[in-house]
């Protein structure tokens, strides 16, 4: 009876199994609908198969129970799948363990539904493009031990019921877009061993509360927004090896209880705005391996010596304040921590000589001494350290001469020693023995001497900077031989002959500045034949001379030609239109001449022909250059009319025009008060400091526009050697950062505007030689301007002319017997007045403080 039974119920089980197995191979097909791209060709065999169950059909990614009868993993990591995880898909499949979906291209939300898997212990989704929010029925999943969202785009607050998972031994929500608080609840997690929330935008404090996850191994915390002290309760985790609290806004000393943390290897506490001193007590941690509390300017004290026993591998201190070191020196103990390969002191104020005692430390992979007050010489035995691959004792005082015993260091890619006193020859130095050598800067020193040939054995190289020396002799042509070379920079050193054809052969060449010496010839056309990728080229300030080869238009990625101060000459016969990618063109002070080349720079900045003999009129298609800052054209010979140049007042952002010595003629329109630009970020330290408008010496006619006393920004303007008329509107009183102001050599009339006076930041102000009539404002502004500024006005009178004022009938002040003066007395009070020597000066700073700004703007 029994046996007829089972045989009757055998049908029964089947149909159910074979139920269970299509339900679940229809969940997986329904994922498989939600994969836009199959680039592996993982999921090609997920077909379905007659008579034949899920777990029989090897479907790749599948993982079966022993039975053969259920799906209890999926792994498809690292497929290059895309698309969506759609609902009712993998969240159906109640008998998964392990969900492993992690380093695709997987996109949309977490499926609400995945809290339905009850079974599953493993959940790894890292690495995709996930958004919304993270799903707080995660929480539900009491048997989950491992989640891993991390290096996604979740946003959203971490969700408390994720301290409901009692087993939970890692969590990693890293690299996502996470605010608000850490929940409390979290430290409910009691086998939490991995705790990785870094890399969000959480706030809050630390709950001291984590210090109860007593199985914790590793906590990653750092760049968020945290906030407060380090909690003391963290000293209780007895088990943990790294702690990363880097890069938030903790605050607060360093907890002496850290140091009970008897296991730890890695410290991570760098970026934050801890004070007081390092606690001495740290050296209790005898497996500490990696300490990096650098970037923390206001600790203090010494380092203490205990430090000096640990087994260091990285010690990153940068940037601390240290300003109570009593002895304001690197201790010589440093040299004792022979496990360092990472040595980071930069920023620290230390002084003193620098402790021959690192010569100990030959595993140093990295040494980082720079932006200190050492002084003295390098010492010679650092050549020992020959593991070393990154040395940095830049921003120094260090003097002396490059020690040879460096070039023996065959592993160093780094070499930084520029801005120090370094003096003496480099040619002692054997280049060829830095084969490794990638970045090399030794400007801004007092180095002598010619550039040695064995430079161009250095075939790794890829920034050179040297400028700011007292180099000499000629641009070695072996340079050429550099072919990965991407920025190389010589400039204001005492350079002579040409430059070298065999530049042409530094391919990968973006930065060469050669400016400031005393080069001369052409510019070779080699290189615009083979330095395509070229995006800035300074040879300004030297003696060069010829034309700018055709060639340059070649070089369609350069950003900035800069090649003022020479004595080129002709026109240009390249086709500058092809620089697309032009943002500052100088070809000042040379003989350049012709029409105003034609661009195509559609992110132009600065333009400045100053000092050529360019001819013809301005194309109105300058207009279209809304990005344009700084137009400077003065002393050419530009003609046409200011009146009819609409599109040159609808250049918003410009913030300087320099059209003076040219000749332009016509009246200023009211609509100059466009001229009002907003200061952009990267060059707002420029901007907010020099503002200029300079139409000086032309043929301008018309009265003053009331309107540019809209352009309160302006601090330089000069309309001086014009044909200006009328009054000067008392609209000017409004440019309150005003500091030159030149309206000479006009025929103004009227009286000086009493709201002049109160331009508190007024350095320089020249109204001389107008036909300007009435007393001269008496404030103790105008006090500081001499005669010179107001001479040439014979109606004028008060201080600081001689010509003292009297009351007329009508109440208003006039000088006192102007009717009356002779021609001889006129002629002799001019000559006593205009002796004096800051008659010559207001004209001349003027045209000083456009040099210095352009001068400034050639420097980005």
């Amino acid at each position: 009876m029994l046996m007829l039974l089972l045989l009757l119920l055998l049908p029964v089980g089947q149909a159910l199994t074979i139920n269970h197995s299509d339900q679940q191979m229809q969940a997986l097909l329904n994922f498989k609908s939600g994969i836009t791209a199959d680039a592996s060709g993982v999921l090609a065999n997920w077909t379905r198969k007659k008579k034949a169950s899920l777990c029989s059909s090897s479907w790749s990614g599948i993982i079966c129970d022993s039975d053969n009868l259920s799906v209890v993993g999926i792994n498809l990591s690292n497929c290059t799948l895309q698309g969506t995880i759609l609902p009712s898909s993998l969240g159906s499949i109640g008998s998964l363990k392990v969900l492993n979906l992690s380093r695709n291209n997987l996109s949309g939300k977490i499926p609400l539904d995945f809290g339905q898997l009850k079974n599953l212990r493993t959940l790894a989704l890292n690495f995709n493009e996930l958004e919304g929010q993270i799903p707080e029925e995660l929480g539900t999943i009491q048997e989950l031990t491992y989640l891993n969202l991390g290096y996604n785009k979740l946003r959203g607050g971490i969700p408390a019921m994720l301290g409901h998972l009692k087993k939970l031994e890692t969590l990693a929500l890293h690299m996502n877009n996470l605010t608000n608080i850490i929940p409390r609840e979290l430290s409910n997690c009691s086998n939490l061993q991995l705790l990785a929330l870094d890399s969000n935008h959480l706030s809050g404090s630390l709950p001291s509360s984590l210090g109860n996850c007593t199985n914790m191994q590793e906590i990653w915390l750092g760049v968020n927004s945290l906030k407060g002290p380090i909690p003391e309760e963290l000293g209780r985790l007895k088990n943990l090896q790294e702690l990363h609290l880097e890069q938030n806004q903790l605050d607060g000393h360093i907890p002496l209880a850290l140091a009970n943390c008897s296991m730890i290897i890695e410290l991570f506490l760098g970026g934050n705005s801890l004070s007081g001193q390092i606690p001495k007590e740290l050296g209790n941690c005898s497996q500490l391996e990696w300490l990096d509390i650098g970037w923390s300017p206001n600790l203090d004290g010494p380092i203490p010596s205990s430090l000096f026993r640990l087994p260091l591998t990285t010690l990153a201190l940068a940037e601390l304040g240290l300003t109570k070191n009593n002895s304001g020196t690197l201790s010589p103990r440093i040299g004792n921590v022979t496990t360092l390969t990472n040595l980071d002191l930069g920023i620290c104020t230390f002084r003193g000589s620098i402790p021959k005692e690192l010569a100990n430390l030959t595993a140093l992979e990295r040494l980082n001494l720079g932006s200190n007050l050492f002084d003295g010489e390098i010492p010679q035995d650092l050549g020992r350290l020959v593991n070393l691959q990154h040395l940095f004792l830049d921003t120094n005082n260090l003097h002396g001469a490059v020690p040879q015993s460096l070039t023996s260091l065959s592993k160093l890619q780094d070499l930084f020693i520029h801005r120090n006193s370094l003096s003496g020859r480099i040619s002692h130095l054997s280049f060829e023995n830095w084969t490794q050598m990638t970045d090399l800067r030794m400007h801004e020193n007092k180095l002598t001497g010619s550039i040695p040939e064995s430079l161009g054995d250095l075939s790794q190289l890829q920034i050179l900077y040297m400028f700011s020396n007292s180099f000499s002799g000629t641009v070695p042509s072996i340079v050429g031989k550099l072919q990965k070379l991407t920025q190389m920079d010589l400039s204001k050193n005492l350079l002579i002959g040409e430059i070298p054809r065999s530049l042409g052969n530094c391919s990968s060449l973006k930065q060469l500045d050669l400016s400031k010496n005393a080069i001369s010839g052409r510019v070779p056309d080699e290189i615009g034949t083979i330095c395509k990728s070229l995006q800035t080229l300074g040879v300004e300030g030297n003696k060069l001379t010829g034309n700018l080869p055709v060639t340059l238009e070649n070089c369609t990625l350069l950003e900035r030609l800069k090649v003022g101060n020479n004595s080129l000459k002709g026109e240009l016969g390249m086709n500058i239109s092809k620089l697309s990618s032009l943002k500052i063109l100088s070809l000042s002070l040379n003989n350049f001449q012709g029409q105003f080349p034609l661009l195509n720079a559609t992110s132009i900045e600065l333009i400045d022909l100053r000092g050529n003999r360019f001819t013809g009129e301005l194309p109105s298609s300058l207009g279209k250059y809304q990005t344009l800052r700084v137009l400077s054209l003065g002393n050419n010979s530009f003609r046409g009319s200011l009146t009819s140049m609409d599109w040159l007042w609808n250049l918003t952002q410009l913030q300087v025009l320099d059209l003076s010595n040219n000749q332009f003629e016509g009246s200023l329109p009211a609509t100059l008060n466009n001229l009002q630009g907003n200061l952009f970020a990267p060059y707002q330290y420029v901007l907010r400091t020099t503002t200029l408008l300079d139409l000086s010496t032309n043929q301008l006619t018309g009265k003053l526009p009331v309107s540019m006393g809209d352009l309160v920004g302006l601090r330089y303007l000069n309309l001086s050697h014009n044909n200006f008329s009328g009054e000067i509107p008392s609209s000017y009183g409004k440019i309150t950062q005003l500091e030159q102001l030149d309206l000479s050599f006009n025929h103004l009339q009227g009286s000086i505007p009493t709201l002049l006076a109160n331009l508190d930041s007024l350095a320089s102000f020249n109204v001389s030689f107008n036909q300007l009539e009435g007393e001269i404002p008496q404030t103790k502004q105008f006090d500081t301007f001499d005669n010179s500024s107001f001479i040439g006005n014979l109606g004028l009178c008060g201080r600081p002319l001689s010509k003292q004022c009297h009351e007329t009938e009508s109440g208003a002040a006039g000088p006192v017997g102007a009717g009356s003066i002779s021609e001889s007395d006129s002629n002799e009070t001019w000559w006593e007045e205009n002796v004096s020597p800051v008659s010559f000066a207001l004209s001349s700073a003027i045209s000083f403080c456009l040099s210095w700004l352009m001068l400034r703007w050639r420097q980005l």
